[in-house]
């Protein structure tokens, strides 16, 4: 998960794709373009508002602050567990990485503290095992006082009182970017966590994939995943792991980048040229991953290897994937949008969503209020939230509209129909839900 400030997605496609008969295709080859719409981010005559806020009276409309940033969230308990750095409260500095249970269970705190966060790090992923709450997230490595540079990549359980259950090998501060999914119950694990690590020298990007015990409580097993090799031109690092289940096991995604190829420049002696993140190419691969954490096959390249994914987001429908990744290279000074779709040994299905327009800096999202109805929402480059309603086949049935309701929003997941969402008010945010239409 860039590191990773993003949305919470619980989502689900519905693709009706036909099986392509083909024969089946190299791992490593180009995807396919087979559409591309017009769709432009913040047009002048764009649809009106397609979501208003709904007035909650229940427990879940509780309110919580101490400037949380939020992290994502898994439903529990006819509510949601939500990952959240906060603020410490005096005499004691820095953040705590913190599970927020809204509504709270019975007998439960509201919110859970972990621990100190590492001072560079993202908020913690809740994750749930037989109704209880866990949690993985980058704190401060056991021993070492707050403030600390050292972190360690923690697993916890937050029902029941805080428990430290695992510190995970991740060797070094190569990025906070990091994903967990829970296993089925009954399965062989009790689920994967995947984060960036740099290995060799020089050093190189890879993925640090661990499969955890049914308790959680220890490591199965650790595997470096590399991305696929280009065969000219300089190495290929890996970063920003996401994890998505799927019927027979997980989805494993990354961003593959590489320095591109300019001319070189004359420079003063003793000077040495870093590349910028403006002058690396940038692109999404994929992996199946089997039930026990084990990878299926050969890694699978999503988009183009000249392109420039600066963030993305995924979701499954059975054995499919799909991807949506904000490039960029867009015109007009940001960023466009594509909808890429894996069905079984076939290229992958390309289509451009938005061209140009959308932020940069925030990952687009995807997010479902009911199975079958799926969105994409991204923040444009005046600042406000767009959403546009997607069909199957990726094409969008018009423009993004802009949506009041959703700014200063993090969207968190579908609940009786309706998109829940925490808004921000002031310091603190309160949870709330919106009815959007079609």
């Amino acid at each position: 998960m860039t590191a990773r400030c993003v949305v919470a997605t619980m989502i689900a496609w519905a693709m009706t794709a036909c099986r392509d008969s083909t024969p089946s295709p190299r791992a490593d080859a180009a995807p396919r373009v087979v559409s591309s719409s017009r769709t432009e981010a913040r047009a002048d005559a764009g649809p009106p508002p397609r979501c208003l806020l709904a007035v909650s009276n229940d427990a879940a409309s509780s309110t919580f602050g101490n400037d949380a940033e939020l992290g994502e969230a898994v439903p529990v308990a006819g509510g949601f567990a939500i990952g959240a750095l906060r603020k410490a409260a005096l005499p004691a500095t820095g953040l705590v990485a913190s599970v927020l249970q809204v509504p709270a269970a019975a007998g439960g705190d509201a919110v859970i503290d972990l621990g100190p966060a590492w001072r560079d790090g993202s908020a913690p992923q809740p994750l749930v095992r037989a109704n209880a709450v866990f949690a993985v997230g980058y704190v401060v490595r056991r021993g070492a006082p707050p403030p600390s540079a050292h972190r360690a990549l923690a697993v916890f359980r937050a029902s029941g009182g805080v428990e430290r259950l695992l510190d995970l090998p991740a060797e070094t501060d190569a990025s906070s970017a990091f994903d967990v999914a829970a296993a089925p119950e009954g399965g062989p694990i009790g689920g994967i966590v995947a984060w960036d690590d740099d290995v060799g020298a020089p050093a190189r990007g890879v993925i640090q994939l661990a499969t955890l015990s049914a308790d959680l409580r220890s490591v199965r097993s650790t595997r470096e995943i590399t991305p696929l090799p280009e065969t000219t031109g300089p190495a290929v690092d890996a970063g920003d792991p996401r994890l998505t289940p799927r019927t027979k096991g997980f989805w494993l995604t990354w961003v593959a980048r590489r320095a591109e190829h300019v001319a070189a420049l004359p420079l003063p002696a003793g000077e040495v040229e870093t590349p910028s993140a403006d002058a690396m190419y940038g692109w999404v691969e994929a992996m199946a991953i089997d039930p026990t954490g084990a990878p299926v096959g050969a890694a699978r390249r999503l988009t183009s290897v000249t392109g420039h994914v600066g963030s993305y987001d995924v979701a499954s429908d059975g054995e499919d994937l799909l991807v949506v990744a904000e490039d960029d290279s867009g015109p007009r000074g940001g960023g466009s949008i594509d909808q890429v779709v894996l069905h079984g040994d076939a290229l992958p299905t390309v289509t451009r969503l938005v061209r140009g327009g959308a932020d940069e800096e925030t990952p687009p999202a995807l997010v479902v209020t009911t199975p079958g109805e799926h969105w994409l929402t991204f923040l444009d480059l005046r600042g406000d939230r767009d959403l546009l309603p997607l069909a199957s086949g990726g094409f969008p049935p018009g423009a993004p509209s802009v949506e009041p309701a959703l700014r200063e929003a993090r969207l968190l997941g579908p609940r009786d129909g309706r998109i829940t969402l925490a808004v921000l008010k002031g310091a603190s945010w309160s949870l709330q839900s919106a009815a959007c239409k079609r």
